[in-house]
């Protein structure tokens, strides 16, 4: 997966632009890694489940 994001980048830095399916991809990986480590950060720490 990191090869299709890596690649969409040095695409986009090398001045060419990648295709719709290809940002479209890298886009959704780049926003699900974000939200999981958002998630792991709210729930770490703590020890308390008092909501």
């Amino acid at each position: 997966m990191s090869d299709f994001v890596g690649e969409a980048v040095t695409q986009r830095l090398a001045g060419d632009e990648p295709s719709r399916l290809r940002a479209l991809g890298a886009a959704i990986i780049i926003g699900a890694g974000a939200a999981v480590l958002a998630y792991r950060l709210l729930r770490s720490g703590g020890g308390s489940d008092d909501g």
